[in-house]
């Protein structure tokens, strides 16, 4: 239902709230990845670190969006994930 709306922003922002009060874990890796927003990128982590996922979310954690972001939120979600994955 959400996939054909991603390219409209508001739709996006609109699935963050919904998909994460249903922490659909799964949808969620799938519609935001890779993160287009903040907020995207918190919830995708989140995702993954449910998941079990440990490559993938150390492969996000280097990702150029994470690498670039500077939004506080980012930079504190990406120190806790590596914190909880083990470092690096």
């Amino acid at each position: 239902m959400v996939r054909p709306h991603l390219s409209d922003p508001l739709a996006r922002r609109v699935a963050v709230v919904a998909l994460g009060k249903l922490q659909d874990w799964e949808k969620i890796s799938v519609v935001f990845n890779p993160p287009s927003s903040a907020d995207e990128f918190v919830l995708l982590c989140e995702a993954l670190d449910e998941l079990g996922r440990k490559a993938d979310l150390s492969a996000l954690l280097g990702s150029p969006f994470a690498l670039a972001n500077k939004d506080p939120g980012v930079i504190q979600c990406i120190a806790m994930m590596r914190h909880r994955i083990g470092g690096r």
